[in-house]
Protein backbone atom coordinates (compact mmCIF):
# COMPACT_ATOMS: atom_id res chain seq x y z
CA UNK A 1 0.00 0.00 0.00
CA UNK A 2 3.25 2.53 0.41
CA UNK A 3 4.58 1.94 -3.23
CA UNK A 4 3.40 3.22 -6.45
CA UNK A 5 1.51 0.25 -8.21
CA UNK A 6 1.29 0.01 -11.93
CA UNK A 7 -1.93 1.81 -12.56
CA UNK A 8 -1.31 4.58 -10.08
CA UNK A 9 -0.18 7.68 -10.46
CA UNK A 10 3.19 9.34 -9.20
CA UNK A 11 1.18 12.68 -9.09
CA UNK A 12 -1.91 11.12 -6.80
CA UNK A 13 0.93 9.33 -4.70
CA UNK A 14 2.55 12.87 -3.71
CA UNK A 15 -0.56 13.83 -2.77
CA UNK A 16 -1.15 11.30 -0.53
CA UNK A 17 2.28 11.52 0.80
CA UNK A 18 1.73 15.01 1.67
CA UNK A 19 -1.72 14.18 3.41
CA UNK A 20 -0.22 11.99 5.96
CA UNK A 21 3.01 14.13 6.72
CA UNK A 22 0.33 17.18 7.47
CA UNK A 23 -3.09 15.32 9.02
CA UNK A 24 -1.77 11.96 10.20
CA UNK A 25 -3.02 12.69 13.58
CA UNK A 26 -6.52 13.07 11.99
CA UNK A 27 -6.65 10.38 8.86
CA UNK A 28 -4.26 7.57 10.20
CA UNK A 29 -0.91 6.31 8.31
CA UNK A 30 -3.44 6.15 4.84
CA UNK A 31 -1.72 4.49 1.32
CA UNK A 32 0.39 5.96 -0.94
CA UNK A 33 -0.15 3.56 -3.95
CA UNK A 34 -0.98 6.49 -6.75
CA UNK A 35 -4.34 5.31 -6.56
CA UNK A 36 -7.14 7.87 -5.73
CA UNK A 37 -10.34 5.93 -3.78
CA UNK A 38 -13.08 6.21 -0.96
CA UNK A 39 -10.25 6.76 1.33
CA UNK A 40 -8.00 9.35 -0.30
CA UNK A 41 -11.50 11.22 -0.96
CA UNK A 42 -12.75 11.17 2.58
CA UNK A 43 -8.52 12.77 3.60
CA UNK A 44 -9.20 15.63 0.62
CA UNK A 45 -12.36 16.68 3.07
CA UNK A 46 -10.34 16.06 5.89
CA UNK A 47 -7.79 18.35 4.68
CA UNK A 48 -10.85 21.28 4.06
CA UNK A 49 -12.31 21.01 7.35
CA UNK A 50 -9.25 21.03 9.16
CA UNK A 51 -7.98 24.20 7.32
CA UNK A 52 -11.61 25.83 8.39
CA UNK A 53 -10.90 25.04 11.71
CA UNK A 54 -13.77 22.71 11.83
CA UNK A 55 -14.67 18.93 13.08
CA UNK A 56 -12.92 16.69 10.38
CA UNK A 57 -14.66 13.74 10.29
CA UNK A 58 -14.34 13.22 6.63
CA UNK A 59 -18.18 13.91 5.87
CA UNK A 60 -19.30 16.87 3.63
CA UNK A 61 -22.29 18.03 5.98
CA UNK A 62 -24.12 20.95 6.41
CA UNK A 63 -21.51 22.91 8.36
CA UNK A 64 -18.70 21.99 6.26
CA UNK A 65 -21.00 23.83 3.11
CA UNK A 66 -21.71 26.79 5.39
CA UNK A 67 -18.16 27.47 6.23
CA UNK A 68 -16.27 26.64 2.75
CA UNK A 69 -15.33 30.27 1.23
CA UNK A 70 -15.06 31.15 -2.17
CA UNK A 71 -11.60 31.31 -3.91
CA UNK A 72 -9.70 33.48 -4.73
CA UNK A 73 -10.03 35.39 -1.20
CA UNK A 74 -10.62 38.76 -2.58
CA UNK A 75 -12.36 39.99 0.54
CA UNK A 76 -8.87 38.74 2.49
CA UNK A 77 -11.07 36.53 4.98
CA UNK A 78 -8.60 33.63 5.35
CA UNK A 79 -5.47 33.96 6.75
CA UNK A 80 -2.28 33.61 4.27
CA UNK A 81 -1.56 29.97 5.06
CA UNK A 82 -5.53 29.17 4.96
CA UNK A 83 -5.36 30.39 1.61
CA UNK A 84 -2.66 29.09 0.27
CA UNK A 85 -3.86 25.42 2.04
CA UNK A 86 -6.92 25.64 0.19
CA UNK A 87 -5.70 26.55 -2.83
CA UNK A 88 -3.26 23.87 -3.15
CA UNK A 89 -6.38 21.95 -2.12
CA UNK A 90 -8.24 23.23 -5.33
CA UNK A 91 -5.50 21.79 -7.39
CA UNK A 92 -4.71 18.33 -5.56
CA UNK A 93 -8.72 18.03 -6.15
CA UNK A 94 -8.45 18.97 -9.76
CA UNK A 95 -6.25 16.56 -10.05
CA UNK A 96 -8.22 13.49 -8.47
CA UNK A 97 -10.85 14.10 -11.10
CA UNK A 98 -8.43 13.93 -13.96
CA UNK A 99 -7.73 17.42 -14.60
CA UNK A 100 -4.35 18.54 -15.45
CA UNK A 101 -3.37 20.89 -12.52
CA UNK A 102 0.46 21.74 -11.51
CA UNK A 103 0.44 20.16 -8.08
CA UNK A 104 3.06 21.71 -6.72
CA UNK A 105 1.80 25.01 -6.50
CA UNK A 106 0.13 27.14 -3.68
CA UNK A 107 -0.66 30.07 -5.67
CA UNK A 108 -3.55 31.36 -7.54
CA UNK A 109 -2.87 31.66 -10.82
CA UNK A 110 -4.33 32.20 -14.52
CA UNK A 111 -3.95 28.95 -15.08
CA UNK A 112 -5.49 27.48 -12.33
CA UNK A 113 -8.58 29.68 -13.20
CA UNK A 114 -8.65 28.62 -16.38
CA UNK A 115 -8.89 25.14 -15.63
CA UNK A 116 -11.50 26.16 -13.26
CA UNK A 117 -13.83 27.22 -15.60
CA UNK A 118 -12.87 23.89 -17.94
CA UNK A 119 -14.08 21.75 -15.34
CA UNK A 120 -17.57 24.43 -14.69
CA UNK A 121 -18.19 23.67 -18.01
CA UNK A 122 -17.59 20.01 -18.56
CA UNK A 123 -20.44 19.85 -15.44
CA UNK A 124 -22.79 23.09 -16.69
CA UNK A 125 -22.38 24.47 -13.71
CA UNK A 126 -22.02 28.61 -13.43
CA UNK A 127 -18.52 29.15 -15.28
CA UNK A 128 -16.81 31.70 -12.84
CA UNK A 129 -13.04 30.76 -13.45
CA UNK A 130 -13.25 30.28 -8.78
CA UNK A 131 -13.85 27.69 -6.28
CA UNK A 132 -17.05 28.85 -5.41
CA UNK A 133 -19.49 26.06 -3.12
CA UNK A 134 -21.28 24.52 -6.56
CA UNK A 135 -17.43 24.00 -7.55
CA UNK A 136 -16.09 23.00 -4.48
CA UNK A 137 -18.71 20.46 -3.75
CA UNK A 138 -18.41 18.74 -7.62
CA UNK A 139 -14.63 18.60 -7.16
CA UNK A 140 -14.93 16.59 -3.97
CA UNK A 141 -18.30 14.81 -4.32
CA UNK A 142 -19.39 13.11 -7.41
CA UNK A 143 -22.77 14.62 -7.09
CA UNK A 144 -21.32 17.76 -6.17
CA UNK A 145 -24.22 20.39 -4.16
CA UNK A 146 -27.42 18.51 -4.29
CA UNK A 147 -29.08 22.26 -3.67
CA UNK A 148 -27.97 23.52 -7.27
CA UNK A 149 -30.49 24.15 -9.49
CA UNK A 150 -31.47 22.13 -12.99
CA UNK A 151 -33.98 21.61 -15.13
CA UNK A 152 -34.00 17.75 -15.67
CA UNK A 153 -34.85 15.22 -13.16
CA UNK A 154 -36.35 11.50 -13.58
CA UNK A 155 -38.67 9.45 -11.48
CA UNK A 156 -40.24 6.07 -11.07
CA UNK A 157 -43.39 7.91 -10.12
CA UNK A 158 -46.46 8.39 -12.83
CA UNK A 159 -46.71 11.48 -14.09
CA UNK A 160 -49.96 12.44 -13.14
CA UNK A 161 -51.32 16.30 -14.53
CA UNK A 162 -50.97 17.31 -10.84
CA UNK A 163 -47.07 16.13 -10.58
CA UNK A 164 -46.55 17.78 -14.04
CA UNK A 165 -47.80 21.53 -12.68
CA UNK A 166 -45.62 20.85 -9.66
CA UNK A 167 -42.55 20.23 -11.82
CA UNK A 168 -43.14 23.08 -13.82
CA UNK A 169 -43.43 25.49 -11.42
CA UNK A 170 -40.17 24.36 -10.29
CA UNK A 171 -38.37 25.18 -13.06
CA UNK A 172 -38.07 21.40 -14.60
CA UNK A 173 -38.74 20.59 -18.39
CA UNK A 174 -37.82 17.12 -18.75
CA UNK A 175 -38.46 14.37 -16.37
CA UNK A 176 -37.41 11.07 -17.57
CA UNK A 177 -39.83 7.75 -17.36
CA UNK A 178 -38.99 3.91 -17.58
CA UNK A 179 -40.23 1.88 -20.96
CA UNK A 180 -40.71 -0.95 -18.92
CA UNK A 181 -40.54 -2.54 -15.51
CA UNK A 182 -43.31 -3.35 -12.73
CA UNK A 183 -46.45 -1.82 -12.99
CA UNK A 184 -45.55 0.58 -11.09
CA UNK A 185 -42.62 2.08 -12.35
CA UNK A 186 -42.97 1.96 -15.79
CA UNK A 187 -45.00 4.36 -18.57
CA UNK A 188 -48.54 3.92 -18.16
CA UNK A 189 -50.29 3.81 -21.58
CA UNK A 190 -51.51 7.61 -21.79
CA UNK A 191 -48.57 9.25 -20.07
CA UNK A 192 -46.06 10.07 -22.56
CA UNK A 193 -49.03 12.33 -24.07
CA UNK A 194 -49.90 13.97 -20.87
CA UNK A 195 -46.04 14.86 -20.19
CA UNK A 196 -46.40 16.54 -23.59
CA UNK A 197 -50.03 17.92 -23.43
CA UNK A 198 -49.06 19.34 -19.30
CA UNK A 199 -45.52 21.67 -21.34
CA UNK A 200 -42.90 19.02 -20.39
CA UNK A 201 -40.81 16.61 -22.39
CA UNK A 202 -39.24 13.15 -21.29
CA UNK A 203 -36.44 10.87 -21.60
CA UNK A 204 -37.13 7.25 -22.17
CA UNK A 205 -35.19 4.47 -19.59
CA UNK A 206 -35.00 1.11 -20.11
CA UNK A 207 -34.21 -1.52 -17.15
CA UNK A 208 -34.89 -5.04 -16.76
CA UNK A 209 -31.80 -5.67 -15.08
CA UNK A 210 -30.99 -6.45 -11.57
CA UNK A 211 -27.90 -5.46 -9.55
CA UNK A 212 -26.07 -8.22 -10.50
CA UNK A 213 -23.32 -7.52 -13.37
CA UNK A 214 -24.01 -11.70 -14.49
CA UNK A 215 -27.23 -10.18 -15.96
CA UNK A 216 -25.48 -8.45 -18.76
CA UNK A 217 -24.52 -11.21 -21.62
CA UNK A 218 -24.84 -10.51 -25.33
CA UNK A 219 -27.64 -12.85 -25.53
CA UNK A 220 -29.45 -9.97 -23.30
CA UNK A 221 -28.43 -6.94 -25.20
CA UNK A 222 -29.42 -8.79 -28.44
CA UNK A 223 -33.12 -9.64 -26.56
CA UNK A 224 -33.30 -5.97 -24.52
CA UNK A 225 -32.47 -4.31 -28.01
CA UNK A 226 -35.57 -5.82 -29.44
CA UNK A 227 -37.89 -5.05 -26.38
CA UNK A 228 -36.80 -2.17 -25.76
CA UNK A 229 -37.34 -0.42 -29.26
CA UNK A 230 -40.64 -2.55 -29.18
CA UNK A 231 -41.85 -1.01 -26.29
CA UNK A 232 -41.16 2.65 -27.67
CA UNK A 233 -42.43 2.51 -31.01
CA UNK A 234 -45.90 1.14 -28.84
CA UNK A 235 -45.50 4.51 -26.81
CA UNK A 236 -44.90 6.61 -30.08
CA UNK A 237 -41.95 8.27 -29.45
CA UNK A 238 -40.25 8.98 -32.67
CA UNK A 239 -37.14 7.41 -34.64
CA UNK A 240 -33.62 9.37 -33.92
CA UNK A 241 -34.42 9.37 -30.01
CA UNK A 242 -31.86 7.96 -27.42
CA UNK A 243 -33.10 5.26 -25.66
CA UNK A 244 -30.62 5.07 -22.21
CA UNK A 245 -30.10 1.53 -21.11
CA UNK A 246 -29.54 0.97 -17.17
CA UNK A 247 -26.50 -0.54 -15.88
CA UNK A 248 -27.57 -0.57 -11.82
CA UNK A 249 -24.17 -1.20 -10.19
CA UNK A 250 -20.68 -0.52 -9.56
CA UNK A 251 -19.42 -2.43 -12.17
CA UNK A 252 -15.41 -3.25 -11.56
CA UNK A 253 -12.72 -3.26 -14.57
CA UNK A 254 -13.39 -7.44 -14.48
CA UNK A 255 -16.99 -7.44 -14.73
CA UNK A 256 -16.97 -4.60 -17.33
CA UNK A 257 -14.87 -6.29 -19.24
CA UNK A 258 -16.61 -9.91 -18.99
CA UNK A 259 -20.18 -8.49 -19.10
CA UNK A 260 -21.17 -4.51 -20.05
CA UNK A 261 -18.73 -4.27 -22.97
CA UNK A 262 -20.24 -7.54 -24.42
CA UNK A 263 -23.62 -6.88 -23.70
CA UNK A 264 -23.55 -3.00 -25.47
CA UNK A 265 -21.50 -4.68 -28.41
CA UNK A 266 -25.03 -6.94 -28.68
CA UNK A 267 -27.32 -3.90 -28.00
CA UNK A 268 -25.58 -1.81 -31.02
CA UNK A 269 -25.56 -4.94 -33.32
CA UNK A 270 -29.27 -5.46 -32.55
CA UNK A 271 -30.91 -2.64 -32.25
CA UNK A 272 -33.24 -0.97 -34.66
CA UNK A 273 -30.45 1.78 -36.05
CA UNK A 274 -33.43 4.35 -36.31
CA UNK A 275 -33.01 4.41 -32.51
CA UNK A 276 -29.82 5.74 -30.66
CA UNK A 277 -27.84 3.93 -27.45
CA UNK A 278 -27.56 5.91 -24.14
CA UNK A 279 -26.18 4.06 -21.08
CA UNK A 280 -27.15 4.99 -17.69
CA UNK A 281 -24.02 3.95 -15.11
CA UNK A 282 -21.12 5.59 -13.62
CA UNK A 283 -18.90 8.13 -14.65
CA UNK A 284 -16.03 4.99 -15.67
CA UNK A 285 -18.47 2.71 -17.62
CA UNK A 286 -20.13 5.46 -19.29
CA UNK A 287 -16.98 6.40 -20.62
CA UNK A 288 -15.69 3.02 -21.69
CA UNK A 289 -18.97 2.10 -23.54
CA UNK A 290 -19.09 5.41 -25.07
CA UNK A 291 -14.87 5.46 -26.42
CA UNK A 292 -15.49 1.62 -27.38
CA UNK A 293 -18.48 2.92 -30.33
CA UNK A 294 -21.58 1.47 -28.00
CA UNK A 295 -23.47 4.25 -26.91
CA UNK A 296 -23.61 7.77 -28.16
CA UNK A 297 -23.82 9.69 -25.06
CA UNK A 298 -24.57 8.96 -21.40
CA UNK A 299 -26.98 9.32 -18.36
CA UNK A 300 -24.28 9.63 -15.62
CA UNK A 301 -25.47 8.00 -12.09
CA UNK A 302 -23.23 10.55 -9.89
CA UNK A 303 -25.71 10.40 -7.04
CA UNK A 304 -23.69 7.50 -6.13
CA UNK A 305 -20.62 9.37 -4.31
CA UNK A 306 -19.09 6.45 -3.05
CA UNK A 307 -19.01 4.65 -6.17
CA UNK A 308 -15.06 3.43 -7.36
CA UNK A 309 -16.08 4.37 -10.98
CA UNK A 310 -17.50 7.97 -9.88
CA UNK A 311 -14.00 8.79 -7.94
CA UNK A 312 -11.12 9.85 -9.78
CA UNK A 313 -13.00 9.92 -13.41
CA UNK A 314 -13.53 13.07 -15.23
CA UNK A 315 -17.49 12.97 -16.23
CA UNK A 316 -17.69 12.01 -20.32
CA UNK A 317 -17.03 14.25 -22.39
CA UNK A 318 -20.97 13.15 -24.01
CA UNK A 319 -22.63 13.11 -21.55
CA UNK A 320 -25.97 14.21 -21.84
CA UNK A 321 -27.98 13.30 -17.87
CA UNK A 322 -26.35 14.14 -14.83
CA UNK A 323 -27.97 12.66 -11.88
CA UNK A 324 -27.09 14.21 -8.54
CA UNK A 325 -29.74 14.00 -5.89
CA UNK A 326 -33.12 12.84 -4.62
CA UNK A 327 -35.83 14.66 -2.98
CA UNK A 328 -39.47 14.46 -1.78
CA UNK A 329 -41.93 16.42 -3.90
CA UNK A 330 -44.56 18.52 -2.40
CA UNK A 331 -47.58 17.87 -4.17
CA UNK A 332 -49.90 14.81 -2.35
CA UNK A 333 -53.39 14.57 -4.69
CA UNK A 334 -52.11 11.50 -6.08
CA UNK A 335 -49.91 10.10 -3.33
CA UNK A 336 -45.70 11.01 -1.96
CA UNK A 337 -43.53 10.91 -4.44
CA UNK A 338 -39.95 12.05 -5.47
CA UNK A 339 -37.48 12.89 -8.35
CA UNK A 340 -34.17 12.21 -8.51
CA UNK A 341 -32.37 15.86 -10.04
CA UNK A 342 -30.35 15.78 -13.28
CA UNK A 343 -28.35 18.17 -14.66
CA UNK A 344 -29.25 18.47 -18.52
CA UNK A 345 -25.80 19.00 -21.25
CA UNK A 346 -28.18 19.83 -24.08
CA UNK A 347 -26.02 17.92 -26.31
CA UNK A 348 -28.88 15.12 -27.62
CA UNK A 349 -32.98 16.36 -26.99
CA UNK A 350 -35.32 14.49 -25.51
CA UNK A 351 -38.39 13.09 -26.66
CA UNK A 352 -40.38 16.49 -27.78
CA UNK A 353 -43.16 14.99 -29.94
CA UNK A 354 -45.22 11.41 -30.56
CA UNK A 355 -45.79 9.90 -33.79
CA UNK A 356 -49.47 9.14 -33.86
CA UNK A 357 -50.57 5.75 -32.71
CA UNK A 358 -54.19 4.21 -31.82
CA UNK A 359 -52.79 2.05 -28.49
CA UNK A 360 -54.12 -1.45 -28.83
CA UNK A 361 -54.35 -3.58 -25.50
CA UNK A 362 -52.46 -7.17 -26.12
CA UNK A 363 -55.44 -9.64 -26.04
CA UNK A 364 -55.41 -11.46 -22.44
CA UNK A 365 -55.13 -15.36 -22.42
CA UNK A 366 -58.15 -17.03 -23.87
CA UNK A 367 -60.36 -19.68 -20.78
CA UNK A 368 -61.44 -22.73 -22.57
CA UNK A 369 -65.30 -22.28 -23.25
CA UNK A 370 -67.12 -24.73 -20.83
CA UNK A 371 -68.42 -27.18 -22.71
CA UNK A 372 -72.00 -27.88 -23.07
CA UNK A 373 -71.60 -31.72 -22.00
CA UNK A 374 -70.49 -33.67 -20.23
CA UNK A 375 -70.56 -32.35 -16.85
CA UNK A 376 -69.28 -33.73 -13.81
CA UNK A 377 -72.64 -35.23 -12.97
CA UNK A 378 -72.17 -37.47 -16.20
CA UNK A 379 -69.31 -38.61 -15.03
CA UNK A 380 -69.81 -39.40 -11.30
CA UNK A 381 -71.62 -42.74 -11.68
CA UNK A 382 -69.09 -44.18 -14.27
CA UNK A 383 -66.02 -43.36 -11.66
CA UNK A 384 -68.57 -45.16 -8.73
CA UNK A 385 -68.76 -48.34 -11.03
CA UNK A 386 -65.52 -48.06 -11.37
CA UNK A 387 -65.39 -48.11 -7.94
CA UNK A 388 -67.57 -50.63 -7.41
CA UNK A 389 -65.03 -52.81 -9.51
CA UNK A 390 -62.13 -51.95 -7.71
CA UNK A 391 -63.68 -53.50 -4.54
CA UNK A 392 -64.80 -56.91 -6.14
CA UNK A 393 -61.37 -56.83 -8.04
CA UNK A 394 -59.61 -56.58 -4.78
CA UNK A 395 -61.64 -59.03 -2.87
CA UNK A 396 -61.22 -61.47 -5.50
CA UNK A 397 -57.30 -60.97 -5.48
CA UNK A 398 -56.50 -60.80 -2.19
CA UNK A 399 -59.02 -62.93 -0.68
CA UNK A 400 -57.92 -66.26 0.95
CA UNK A 401 -59.72 -68.93 3.05
CA UNK A 402 -57.88 -67.29 6.52
CA UNK A 403 -58.48 -63.76 5.25
CA UNK A 404 -61.97 -63.79 2.85
CA UNK A 405 -62.04 -60.03 3.42
CA UNK A 406 -59.38 -58.28 3.22
CA UNK A 407 -57.81 -54.84 4.44
CA UNK A 408 -59.41 -52.21 2.28
CA UNK A 409 -59.27 -48.27 2.77
CA UNK A 410 -60.45 -45.09 1.17
CA UNK A 411 -56.84 -44.60 0.23
CA UNK A 412 -56.33 -48.00 -1.30
CA UNK A 413 -59.84 -47.51 -3.53
CA UNK A 414 -58.61 -44.39 -4.86
CA UNK A 415 -54.75 -45.07 -5.66
CA UNK A 416 -56.47 -47.63 -8.03
CA UNK A 417 -58.99 -45.79 -9.62
CA UNK A 418 -57.03 -43.31 -10.41
CA UNK A 419 -53.94 -45.67 -11.82
CA UNK A 420 -56.66 -46.90 -14.27
CA UNK A 421 -58.07 -43.60 -15.28
CA UNK A 422 -54.06 -42.19 -16.09
CA UNK A 423 -53.74 -45.80 -17.55
CA UNK A 424 -53.25 -44.61 -21.62
CA UNK A 425 -51.93 -41.16 -21.19
CA UNK A 426 -49.15 -41.38 -18.00
CA UNK A 427 -47.49 -44.73 -18.93
CA UNK A 428 -43.83 -43.81 -19.72
CA UNK A 429 -40.95 -44.99 -17.62
CA UNK A 430 -40.75 -41.13 -15.95
CA UNK A 431 -43.86 -42.04 -14.09
CA UNK A 432 -43.68 -45.53 -13.81
CA UNK A 433 -40.36 -46.14 -12.04
CA UNK A 434 -39.42 -42.59 -11.01
CA UNK A 435 -42.86 -41.26 -9.56
CA UNK A 436 -45.74 -43.11 -9.59
CA UNK A 437 -46.66 -46.91 -9.46
CA UNK A 438 -46.81 -49.38 -12.48
CA UNK A 439 -50.05 -49.47 -14.66
CA UNK A 440 -52.24 -52.24 -13.03
CA UNK A 441 -52.94 -54.15 -16.25
CA UNK A 442 -54.87 -56.94 -14.23
CA UNK A 443 -57.57 -54.80 -13.08
CA UNK A 444 -57.70 -53.34 -16.54
CA UNK A 445 -58.42 -56.06 -18.13
CA UNK A 446 -61.03 -57.44 -15.63
CA UNK A 447 -63.10 -53.93 -16.13
CA UNK A 448 -62.69 -54.57 -19.66
CA UNK A 449 -64.34 -57.68 -19.52
CA UNK A 450 -67.06 -56.64 -16.99
CA UNK A 451 -67.65 -53.80 -20.41
CA UNK A 452 -68.18 -56.29 -22.81
CA UNK A 453 -70.70 -58.35 -20.73
CA UNK A 454 -74.51 -57.10 -20.30
CA UNK A 455 -75.26 -55.25 -17.76
CA UNK A 456 -74.78 -52.13 -15.46
CA UNK A 457 -70.90 -52.21 -16.60
CA UNK A 458 -71.64 -52.51 -19.86
CA UNK A 459 -69.22 -50.32 -22.27
CA UNK A 460 -67.88 -48.67 -19.18
CA UNK A 461 -64.45 -48.59 -20.56
CA UNK A 462 -65.28 -47.46 -23.95
CA UNK A 463 -67.77 -44.75 -21.87
CA UNK A 464 -63.96 -43.63 -19.44
CA UNK A 465 -61.57 -43.94 -22.44
CA UNK A 466 -63.10 -40.71 -24.21
CA UNK A 467 -61.25 -38.82 -21.42
CA UNK A 468 -58.91 -40.59 -20.15
CA UNK A 469 -56.75 -40.48 -24.22
CA UNK A 470 -54.34 -37.89 -24.96
CA UNK A 471 -55.82 -37.29 -28.99
CA UNK A 472 -59.23 -36.28 -28.92
CA UNK A 473 -59.92 -36.25 -25.40
CA UNK A 474 -62.89 -34.67 -23.77
CA UNK A 475 -62.59 -32.19 -20.87
CA UNK A 476 -65.54 -32.08 -18.43
CA UNK A 477 -67.03 -29.08 -16.95
CA UNK A 478 -68.29 -28.67 -13.37
CA UNK A 479 -71.22 -26.63 -14.58
CA UNK A 480 -69.54 -23.06 -12.97
CA UNK A 481 -66.16 -22.30 -14.31
CA UNK A 482 -63.64 -25.27 -13.56
CA UNK A 483 -62.11 -27.76 -16.44
CA UNK A 484 -61.40 -31.27 -15.62
CA UNK A 485 -58.69 -32.86 -17.09
CA UNK A 486 -59.55 -36.07 -15.71
CA UNK A 487 -56.45 -38.11 -16.67
CA UNK A 488 -54.48 -35.13 -15.49
CA UNK A 489 -56.10 -34.94 -12.47
CA UNK A 490 -55.88 -38.72 -11.61
CA UNK A 491 -52.17 -38.73 -12.49
CA UNK A 492 -51.48 -35.48 -9.68
CA UNK A 493 -54.16 -37.38 -7.07
CA UNK A 494 -52.46 -40.73 -7.09
CA UNK A 495 -48.92 -38.53 -6.54
CA UNK A 496 -50.75 -37.17 -3.67
CA UNK A 497 -51.86 -40.77 -2.62
CA UNK A 498 -48.61 -42.72 -2.62
CA UNK A 499 -45.59 -40.70 -3.85
CA UNK A 500 -42.70 -40.45 -1.60
CA UNK A 501 -39.70 -40.15 -3.76
CA UNK A 502 -40.16 -36.68 -4.57
CA UNK A 503 -42.40 -34.09 -3.29
CA UNK A 504 -45.69 -35.15 -4.77
CA UNK A 505 -46.45 -31.52 -5.50
CA UNK A 506 -43.98 -32.01 -8.28
CA UNK A 507 -46.27 -34.44 -10.33
CA UNK A 508 -48.95 -31.49 -9.85
CA UNK A 509 -48.90 -28.14 -9.85
CA UNK A 510 -44.83 -27.24 -9.24
CA UNK A 511 -43.95 -29.49 -11.82
CA UNK A 512 -46.25 -27.61 -14.30
CA UNK A 513 -45.39 -24.21 -12.95
CA UNK A 514 -41.80 -25.11 -13.82
CA UNK A 515 -42.70 -26.27 -17.05
CA UNK A 516 -44.24 -23.14 -17.64
CA UNK A 517 -41.44 -21.19 -16.45
CA UNK A 518 -39.58 -22.74 -19.04
CA UNK A 519 -41.41 -22.07 -21.75
CA UNK A 520 -41.72 -18.67 -20.72
CA UNK A 521 -37.93 -18.39 -20.92
CA UNK A 522 -37.84 -20.06 -23.98
CA UNK A 523 -39.87 -17.48 -25.49
CA UNK A 524 -38.23 -14.48 -23.87
CA UNK A 525 -34.55 -15.68 -25.16
CA UNK A 526 -35.75 -16.51 -28.65
CA UNK A 527 -38.30 -13.86 -29.44
CA UNK A 528 -38.63 -11.00 -27.00
CA UNK A 529 -41.48 -9.60 -25.18
CA UNK A 530 -42.48 -8.52 -22.11
CA UNK A 531 -42.23 -11.04 -19.46
CA UNK A 532 -45.72 -9.96 -17.89
CA UNK A 533 -47.51 -10.94 -21.65
CA UNK A 534 -45.40 -14.05 -22.29
CA UNK A 535 -46.30 -15.11 -18.83
CA UNK A 536 -49.91 -14.54 -19.04
CA UNK A 537 -50.00 -16.63 -22.24
CA UNK A 538 -48.34 -19.05 -21.38
CA UNK A 539 -49.33 -19.95 -17.83
CA UNK A 540 -53.06 -20.44 -18.24
CA UNK A 541 -53.10 -20.24 -21.59
CA UNK A 542 -54.99 -22.74 -24.55
CA UNK A 543 -52.93 -26.09 -25.20
CA UNK A 544 -49.81 -24.86 -23.05
CA UNK A 545 -47.90 -26.83 -20.48
CA UNK A 546 -50.33 -25.01 -17.72
CA UNK A 547 -53.09 -25.15 -19.50
CA UNK A 548 -56.66 -24.09 -17.29
CA UNK A 549 -57.92 -27.17 -17.36
CA UNK A 550 -54.61 -28.42 -15.65
CA UNK A 551 -54.93 -25.90 -13.43
CA UNK A 552 -58.25 -27.10 -11.74
CA UNK A 553 -56.92 -30.22 -12.05
CA UNK A 554 -53.95 -30.08 -10.15
CA UNK A 555 -56.56 -27.95 -7.74
CA UNK A 556 -58.75 -30.68 -7.64
CA UNK A 557 -56.32 -33.05 -6.73
CA UNK A 558 -55.42 -31.52 -3.32
CA UNK A 559 -58.77 -31.40 -2.82
CA UNK A 560 -59.30 -35.16 -3.38
CA UNK A 561 -56.53 -36.12 -1.31
CA UNK A 562 -58.26 -36.64 1.91
CA UNK A 563 -60.97 -39.08 1.00
CA UNK A 564 -62.07 -41.46 -1.65
CA UNK A 565 -61.86 -40.16 -5.37
CA UNK A 566 -65.56 -40.72 -5.85
CA UNK A 567 -66.60 -38.52 -2.81
CA UNK A 568 -63.92 -35.86 -3.81
CA UNK A 569 -65.02 -35.89 -7.53
CA UNK A 570 -67.90 -35.28 -6.28
CA UNK A 571 -66.81 -31.94 -3.98
CA UNK A 572 -64.97 -30.20 -6.49
CA UNK A 573 -68.85 -29.07 -7.45
CA UNK A 574 -68.31 -26.65 -3.87
CA UNK A 575 -64.53 -26.20 -4.59
CA UNK A 576 -64.34 -25.34 -8.20
CA UNK A 577 -67.57 -22.61 -7.75
CA UNK A 578 -64.89 -20.53 -5.25
CA UNK A 579 -62.10 -21.21 -7.07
Amino acid sequence: QYRLVSTGSSEIRYIQRLLNRKYESMIGLAPCDGLYGREMNRNLIIMLQATLGLTADGAFGNQTKAACPTLPDDMGKLSAMAAKDLTSLVRYALRCNGYEADIYSDGWDVPLADKIRVFQDDLKLRVTGKADIDTWMSLLLSKGNPDRACTACDTRFEITSSRAAELKSKGYNTVGRYLTGTDFKVLRDDEPRRILQNGLNFFPIFQESSTSASYFTDKRGKRDAKNAVKAARRFGIPEGNVLYFAVDLDATSAQITKYVLPYFKALSESIDPLFLIGIYVTRNVCAQVCEAGYAVTCFVSDMSTGYSGNMGFKIPSNWNFDQYAEISMETTVDGDWAIDKDAYSGRYDPVKALEDYIYVQPPKPAIPAIPAIPTIADVIPLIKKLEELYVEWYTQRYATEENPDPYFSSTILAAGVTNFLRSIAYTSMIWIVGLLSEINNDYIGFVQEKSQEEGSYHNLYDDLSIYMRIDGQVLISDGSKGVIDLKHMAATAEAYFKLTSVPNSWVGWAGDLTSSMKDVEDELRENGGDCQSVADAFVGGIGTQFAYEDMCGDADAIKNRPTGFGIGIARTLVFLGSY
